[in-house]
Parts: structure tokens; C-alpha cells; sequence
């Protein structure tokens, strides 16, 4: 039932972008002109990438971005679920290849990967008090906004201890306090003498 409501939601996304992408393309094309910040943030992307492979444009749209790339010697490629998206791309930028794709699941699969590959450096410390931020992670329902006491820094995450046990958190659940460390200390003394942690 649920992969059957997400290809019926994937199928009118795609619908809808199809039915637009004539109109889309003449409208945002030319956007990056009057945006110098975003081609500001391009030009950093470029010198940071510039010789490591194809850059793939995932949800390229009319192909825009790839252009930009492609014109500053860049070797790109786009990909997008709308194959109306993907035939004004191929009419405006015929010097890059575009292919039709799930560009989300694309996107999941890519960042899992960066994350496997890159050590991002894990700032928080062993004792160092942490707001819980349960955004859209169900096994942090009704602890957002609580406080936490980390008990061990890992690569991605911290193992936090809670009121109600200890669990591991990603980076992206947790918010510092920026407590000095005496007043950490202090805060780790109230918790083993009410218990609640």
C-alpha cells in the first residue's frame, strides 16, 4: 500500500512538472542573471569540484545550473523525474547529457555515501550538556526540547543519556548549550542526585 501511494505521488509530481515545463524553462532559465549570490555560491561550488569527475545536476529542471557548470568547463550531467523538464533541458543545453531518474532517492543514496566517506569533525565532548531537537525523527517523539548529557562522541552521533535512558543521537537532533565545563560538571551533579539521568 505505502509504495504504491508513493508511485501514485511520484507519478503526479512528474504529471505536474510535464504540464509546466514549457512555461517553467522560459521563466527561470535565464535566473541566475539576476542572482549574483547564488552564482557567487556556483563559483565557490566550481573551485571546490574543479577536476574531480562528472557533477551530476540531480532535479536539473530546464538544466540552468548544469549550464552554468558546463560554461565554466565543468563536466556535467543532469537528472530529473519530469521528462518534459528533460526535453527543454536537451533543447536549451545540447552539449550535456540529461536523463530521466528518481532524482530523491539519488540524492539519499549520495549524501549516505559523503557521509561514509567524509569524517566530519564531531565537536561535541564527553559530559557537555545538549538540547534534543526531535524535528522528524520518531525515536525522539516527546523529548524535543529536552536536555541530555553526552556520554560518548562518535563519528556521526553522540550517545546521549536522557531522563529516561540513553540513546544515540545524529549530530542533526542535538544542540549545544555552550555550557562552560564547571557548569556541566554542575549539571551532571544534579542528575545523578535527582536520578534522572
Amino acid at each position: 500500500m505505502y509504495c504504491e501511494l508513493m508511485e501514485q505521488a511520484q507519478t503526479e509530481l512528474q504529471n505536474s512538472y510535464d504540464r509546466v515545463a514549457q512555461e517553467y524553462a522560459k521563466q527561470f532559465y535565464d535566473e541566475l542573471d539576476s542572482k549574483p549570490f547564488d552564482r557567487k555560491m556556483l563559483d565557490w561550488f566550481i573551485e571546490k569540484v574543479d577536476g574531480l569527475g562528472t557533477i551530476c545536476d540531480l532535479g536539473c529542471g530546464c538544466g540552468h545550473i548544469a549550464n552554468y557548470l558546463h560554461n565554466r568547463s565543468l563536466e556535467v550531467c543532469g537528472i530529473d523525474l519530469s521528462s518534459g523538464m528533460l526535453k527543454q533541458a536537451q533543447q536549451l543545453n545540447p552539449n550535456i547529457t540529461f536523463q530521466q531518474g528518481p532524482s530523491g532517492r539519488i540524492v539519499k543514496d549520495v549524501v549516505q555515501r559523503i557521509m561514509e566517506r567524509t569524517q566530519a569533525p564531531n565537536t561535541y565532548q564527553v559530559s557537555e550538556v545538549c538540547q534534543i531537537l526531535a524535528k522528524d525523527n520518531p525515536e525522539l517523539r516527546g523529548k524535543g526540547g529536552c536536555w541530555g548529557i553526552v556520554v560518548r562522541a562518535n563519528n556521526f552521533s553522540c550517545t546521549v543519556k536522557l531522563w529516561d535512558g540513553v540513546y544515540t543521537v545524529g549530530l542533526q537532533y542535538l544542540k549545544s548549550y555552550n555550557y562552560l565545563p564547571a557548569e556541566c560538571e554542575q549539571m551532571q551533579v544534579i542528575c545523578d542526585a535527582c536520578g534522572s539521568c
